[in-house]
């Protein structure tokens, strides 16, 4: 196996003119609130083969839960999260709340969040957790600040 890693390694190097680590940067962990946030990365997520335009529509895509969540076909691998069934009193309902949460979630920058930030949530939420572990939200940059950022 770990030939087989390293032949496919070197071939991927050589292809893409690859230097460095080849899993280096892949892990990153924000704390993120419970609820209609933790949803939010769920549809960022079902919304990443639109975004390297794999697929144009979310139901072309066959491995999403798409689906199952916002068009209720039926799909053995998945059970009902709950968070799902807090968004309607009716699978209709729910089916609807779901296109429309995907539908909000391409305004918004969560994507940058996830990069960015430690943690995901609401203005109150990220501010407590500031306050709680005293950090700021968003990540620092490497290296030296800016000029522009000293003389404040």
């Amino acid at each position: 196996m770990k030939g087989l890693n390293l032949s496919y390694f070197n071939y991927y190097k050589r292809k893409y003119g690859y230097t460095g680590h080849f899993w280096q940067g892949r892990f990153k962990s924000l704390l993120i609130e419970k609820d209609r946030y933790l949803l939010a990365c769920g549809v960022y997520i079902e919304r990443n083969p639109i975004r390297a335009e794999i697929v144009k529509r979310p139901e072309d895509y066959p491995y999403s839960s798409y689906n199952f969540y916002a068009l209720g076909e039926k799909d053995l691998l998945l059970n009902v999260d709950p968070l799902y069934e807090n968004l309607g009193p009716g699978e209709k309902e729910r089916q609807e709340g779901y296109k429309t949460l995907f539908l909000e979630s391409r305004g918004h920058n969560i994507e940058y969040k996830i990069l960015n930030g430690r943690f995901l949530g609401s203005d109150s939420f990220v501010k407590k957790m500031e306050e709680k572990f005293r950090v700021k939200d968003i990540r620092q940059r490497r290296g030296r600040p800016s000029e522009e950022k000293v003389r404040k």
